[in-house]
Parts: structure tokens; sequence; C-alpha cells
């Protein structure tokens, strides 16, 4: 439903030249209320010149809102024209972190203590999950069945970036060694490819 929601943004910002203010502006305003979300521009310098990635957050205890933020180049001035393969990168990207940080948002609703202790980022179970549920979406969203990607994990050390970029940083970070955190990863991932 949110995927298709998103779609319907398509005609106000495909080969329209605007700011990524103005385009977090236009998704807050169709996708915002109904979604519990606010969406925001953050411009880096550590971005290619007319680059634009997304980025999540769910803060516990700010307004309990899903926050998406456009995160675009400084070398973005005055705006930029997404054309129709630029938007499906887009709308995915928005579509999946906003899912992740869903996932986050629903087991802090679960947890008792909800001040647990700092864990490393890649071996946190509640991390995984989220991380297993966007490997999931990547390969499907990539053209891969669920029994191709079932499959390209059986192998998944070698699983390149363009398959998978969060199972990517998963491997880079571990050395591609054989660690408990990726073996639960995979576990988890195959669980979300089949109950999709």
């Amino acid at each position: 439903m949110l995927m298709e929601e998103i779609d319907q943004v398509k005609n106000e910002i495909v080969d329209q030249f605007l700011h990524p203010n103005k385009m977090a502006k236009i998704f807050e305003k169709r996708l915002g209320k109904k979604y519990r979300a606010i969406f925001s521009a953050y411009k880096t310098p550590k971005l290619n010149p007319d680059d634009m990635t997304v980025n999540a957050y769910f803060d516990p205890e700010g307004p309990k809102k899903i926050e998406i933020v456009l995160v675009y180049s400084s070398g973005i001035k005055r705006g930029l024209k997404i054309h129709e393969d630029g938007w499906e990168h887009l709308a995915f990207r928005i579509y999946q972190a906003y899912q992740h940080e869903l996932i986050h948002k629903k087991q802090w609703k679960k947890k008792k203590n909800k001040r647990e202790k700092d864990r490393n980022y890649f071996t946190d179970p509640a991390e995984i999950d989220a991380h297993a549920h966007d490997i999931a979406l990547e390969f499907l969203f990539n053209g891969f069945t669920v029994e191709e990607a079932i499959n390209n994990l059986k192998n998944y050390k070698s699983v390149c970036l363009t398959e998978s970029i969060t199972l990517f940083s998963y491997l880079v970070y571990f050395q591609y060694e054989d660690h408990p955190a990726l073996r639960k990863l995979i576990k988890r991932t195959v669980y979300y490819l089949e109950n999709k």
C-alpha cells in the first residue's frame, strides 16, 4: 500500500526541476499524516555532485514518528531533475527506509525495558532483523524471484553490491569471515523472503 501511494507522488516529482527541500515537502504533504512520517532534506559534502540518497530514523524519545531524510549533495544548489529510472530508485529507498524504521518502532513497543544496553550495530538482534528485511526487499526489487534469492543466500559470500547493498555492507564489516551475526542475518532474510 505504501509503495502505491509513493508512486502517486511520481507526477509531482519526475522530470520536474526541484530542490530536495521541496521534494520533502511534497512527500510530507501526501504521505506524512497517514503514515505518521516526517520528511526533511539534509545537505552533505560526502556525496558526489547531483547525488541524493535516503536515510530514516525513529526516535522512541521523540514524537513517535518516523523521519525520512532526503540526503543530497552540497553540489546541488538550485535543484535537480529526477527522471524515470531515478524515480524507481528513490521510491524504493523511501519505502525500504520507512519499512526498516517501522520494524524498529514495533520492536520498541514490544520492549518492556526500553533502555537496553548499547550493542554493536551489526550484531544487535533488532538491527539484524531489520536489515534482513532490507536484504529481502533488495533482492526482490532487483528482479530476483523468492527462489533465486534464497539460492543466492546459500552462497551468501558471493553476493555483490548490486544485488544487495545491505548484505554487502555486512560482508565487508565482518571481512567475509563466518560470524554468528551473519548466520542469523541469512536465516532471518530467508524467513522474510518465504513470508513476503
